[in-house]
């Protein structure tokens, strides 16, 4: 009888320890799924929508504002159109050099490379992260030169 009983609680302590394992199991999984939530719309909070911009874009009358908006619109399309995110760019660095806007070509170059590597053209890509960096040095902003560098360093 004694065996039973010592048999049965076992039983007991084992269906616990399993109904606890799984209520740990769960709530590390609801941590998760709330931190993963919690961190998506903090993201999409963070980023300017591109329609806001491109509203910006049609009333900015300074060219460097102008550029400056066609590079976060050609940055913001990186991910979801590679071709508008092409198109805005270009603007963007014509803009730049016609009005020798040093920066603004710097950081459309940034965005054709980023967008040419996403395409697998990767002799293009190197070659705009060059151009990048010779910009980036032309300004003297450590924060563009760093991340030029280690984009070229990605690619080679």
């Amino acid at each position: 009888m004694n065996k039973g009983r010592t048999q049965q609680a076992e039983e007991r302590n084992g269906r616990v320890n399993n109904r606890i394992l799984s209520v740990r199991q769960s709530y590390v999984l609801c941590w998760v799924f709330f931190w993963i939530i919690s961190f998506q719309g903090y993201s999409l909070k963070a980023q300017t929508p591109i329609h806001k911009i491109k509203a910006d874009l049609a009333v900015a009358d300074d060219i460097s504002v102008r550029i400056d908006l066609l590079n976060q619109i050609g940055k913001a399309y990186r991910q979801i159109n590679q071709d508008s995110a092409l198109i805005f760019s270009t603007l963007a660095f014509d803009l730049s050099a016609q009005s020798r806007h040093v920066e603004g070509m710097a950081l459309a170059r940034e965005n054709q490379a980023f967008i040419a590597y996403q395409k697998g053209e990767i002799s293009k890509s190197e070659s705009f992260v060059k151009d990048f960096l010779f910009y980036a040095r032309q300004i003297d902003d450590p924060s563009h030169i760093s991340a030029a560098e280690n984009a070229l360093g990605n690619i080679a």
